[in-house]
């Protein structure tokens, strides 16, 4: 899919945006190194663990759920509470002292965040005998928005869709704000959906006041102010990825794309993103307004809030009818 979310690569060094082709960064003249992208998943990576493998002598584990560069998701068994579990953990790569850290931080902020669109955190856990530790997060599966949007069902009447993602998800973005939580890496990947398509926002946990060392983010999400500072943080930049995951939902496609990552860094500095209008001309009037303004260029231009974000949508949304 040609809107396929594809992972950012940034200088280790002054944390600029680097070109796939390239082996300098284009900023620093530093060497950069670029992993070639991963193989398809056809058997466990030696890093993961195999089924039946008991978990802090309390999670026996049931097979992997969901993997990515830096984390594994297992769907496990909690023996205590007789209940299925997921446990995410970091990959081995990334077993360090402030990764495992950042881990336990992410775990005691989002288990504070109550909010029926938020996945609930029940838990952290270590295992001595593994030298690993886990997120123990509600059992939701490995169905996300976006494995949805190349479902065909995403051309479903787009008053439902909106209803039915828009609100959610924006709603769950304003309610970790007001706590002073960012999610700094949204996109559908990380909207988790449950038996009956309601999203769950996943792996929230980075406090507006805590430094981070890490650039988070994939290029085609991040805001035009992050692409030269990928390491910033703020509500406008989750208030932008916002932006580009509704833009993606209602329209289809992705605001802004490149034929390299130079191209598409480019593109979100300078173009305009063509109008969902003419994309989605049967989309709530109003609503294109609303997205666009998420993908002002200015941070000062775009809503100063999710809350005030959130108000704008109902008020587009109240009038629409389910088909």
């Amino acid at each position: 899919m040609s809107q396929a979310s594809r992972p950012s690569r940034f200088c280790p060094h002054c944390g600029a945006g680097v070109v796939q082709s390239t082996r300098l960064c284009l900023r620093c003249n530093a060497p950069v190194h670029i992993e070639a992208p991963p193989r398809p998943l056809t058997s466990p990576p030696i890093d993961t663990f195999l089924p039946g493998v008991r978990f802090a002598e309390r999670f026996e584990l049931e097979g992997i759920d969901t993997l990515s560069r830096t984390h594994v998701s297992y769907r496990a068994r909690d023996h205590v509470l007789e209940r299925t579990v997921c446990l995410r953990m970091l990959r081995e790569q990334d077993q360090d002292r402030s990764r495992r850290a950042a881990l336990r931080r992410q775990a005691r902020v989002q288990s504070a965040l109550r909010h029926p669109n938020i996945v609930t955190v029940f838990d952290y856990a270590e295992d001595n005998k593994f030298n690993a530790c886990a997120i123990v997060e509600e059992y939701i599966g490995s169905n996300t928005l976006e494995t949805w949007l190349i479902d065909s069902r995403t051309r479903q009447h787009l008053s439902l869709v909106c209803r039915h993602f828009l609100l959610p998800i924006c709603s769950a973005i304003a309610f970790a704000h007001r706590f002073g939580v960012l999610h700094r890496n949204l996109k559908p990947s990380k909207i988790l959906l449950d038996c009956y398509d309601d999203p769950k926002v996943a792996e929230f946990g980075l406090l507006n006041s805590a430094p981070s060392s890490h650039v988070l983010g994939t290029l085609e999400y991040l805001a035009p102010e992050q692409i030269d500072n990928p390491r910033l943080a703020d509500v406008a930049g989750d208030i932008y990825a916002l932006g580009v995951m509704f833009y993606e939902l209602i329209g289809g496609e992705l605001p802004f794309t490149g034929r390299n990552d130079l191209e598409l860094a480019s593109n979100i500095l300078n173009l305009n993103p063509r109008p969902l209008v003419e994309l989605a001309p049967d989309a709530p009037a109003g609503l294109d307004a609303i997205v666009l303004r998420c993908l002002e260029k200015q941070p000062q231009h775009r809503f100063p809030s999710a809350d005030a974000l959130l108000l704008a949508l109902r008020e587009v949304l109240s009038g629409t009818r389910a088909p």
